[in-house]
């Protein structure tokens, strides 16, 4: 498995994280080859969308002084930490008075009018702990911009709970203020998985692969770190695939500059996606999406907690192939969700290209930095066809 570079790739200075999803045209010279083929292989799309999104409930004081507050942090150090991922961080400590009365209010509590001090490892957003009368809270704070990302984000999070599989971070609050967004989520003390926590992620995982739908996708889309994520109902999971993740990301990285060595083998790539998916129908499992090593840990106890999703329904397989991607999961982890539910015939042979997606994503966000990785990953997926 190919591996992601060592040292911090730079932020590509398109600001790809802002780009909204191009849409295809005839006359775009860059994205021709992906147009052709999704006209030849997707001839008749089956993704029916329905819009409409659920308010998150916000617990009452009552429920906040009852349930004891636990520290939150994220482990710094990986491919996620780069920093300047979106462009859309806050002004910084010492200028969020304006959120700290809004959590006031919202949790009826008294909150100290500035953070607490800084929770590094994010690179999205501005990461804090904060006092109040209920505890410690773990805030993250973003520009205006990034109020539907944080929405998203604290849907999903109320999602993968009431799986009641792997511990999520408790939501708190989750608004705009003085021109910020924030989402207040409890304050989790976080460590790095032992071994024993690593065996009950792998049960509790595959416990919550167990809750699925009838179709693939979710009932609003998201953010992937903060690319937009399109997560419209499909009853075909090659189909949504190739269509919502592989083409998408191909043609942003096309409109980014990222051509090349992409555009030539985008339908080769695309082809042999088809093949490798076609008559293949995972149940549309409950998915974290985004779980590489930085988003999970433990608390005291030893329970595992998998935190900052990318929520859908699909194929199970994407959320293993992707502990897989960066590491952080040990042997534990992977001989436990076998042990509680084995993967199918031929999900090796899918893994790098549900991993692609990812590494496309960072080809997008960081930028150049990471298409080596992009292409060694292309090339296992066409050497396996």
């Amino acid at each position: 498995m190919p591996t992601a570079p060592r040292s911090k790739p730079r932020t590509s200075s398109r600001s790809a994280a802002r780009a909204r999803p191009p849409r295809w045209s005839p006359s775009t010279r860059h994205w021709a080859a992906a147009g052709r083929l999704r006209r030849k292989i997707l001839p008749t799309p089956r993704c029916r969308f329905r819009p409409g999104r659920r308010m998150l409930a916000l617990p009452s004081s009552a429920d906040n002084r009852k349930e004891p507050t636990v520290s939150r942090a994220r482990h710094p150090g990986t491919p996620h930490s780069a920093q300047g991922r979106s462009g859309r961080r806050s002004a910084g400590p010492g200028s969020h008075a304006a959120v700290a009365r809004a959590l006031s209010q919202v949790l009826d509590t008294w909150v100290a009018p500035q953070p607490a001090a800084p929770v590094g490892g994010g690179s999205i957003n501005d990461g804090f702990r904060w006092e109040s009368g209920a505890g410690s809270l773990f805030v993250k704070v973003s520009r205006g911009a990034a109020a539907q990302m944080f929405a998203a984000e604290a849907a999903g999070l109320a999602e993968l709970a009431q799986a009641r599989a792997v511990r999520v971070p408790r939501v708190l609050a989750q608004g705009e203020a003085g021109g910020e967004a924030y989402l207040a989520l409890e304050w989790l003390d976080l460590r790095p998985l032992s071994r024993t926590a690593e065996r009950l992620l792998g049960e509790r995982l595959a416990q919550q692969h167990r809750r699925t739908a009838e179709r693939h996708g979710w009932r609003r889309d998201n953010t992937i770190g903060s690319t937009p994520q399109k997560n419209p109902w499909c009853d075909d999971w090659g189909r949504f695939f190739i269509e919502h993740r592989l083409v998408f990301q191909l043609e942003l990285a096309l409109r980014n500059g990222h051509g090349g060595r992409l555009e030539a083998r985008s339908d080769e790539l695309l082809r042999c996606a088809e093949e490798l998916l076609r008559g293949h129908a995972p149940p549309p499992s409950l998915l974290h999406g985004d779980l590489w090593g930085g988003n999970a840990a433990a608390i005291p106890g030893e329970e595992p907690v998998i935190f900052d999703p990318a929520v859908y329904y699909g194929d199970r397989e994407t959320d293993i192939a992707m502990t897989r991607l960066f590491g952080g999961f040990g042997p534990e982890f992977h001989a436990a969700y076998e042990a509680a539910w084995p993967l199918p015939p031929g999900a090796g042979r899918r893994a790098d290209l549900y991993n692609l997606y990812h590494i496309l994503n960072h080809v997008n966000l960081f930028g150049a930095g990471y298409l080596g990785h992009a292409m060694s990953l292309i090339d296992s997926v066409l050497a396996r066809d």
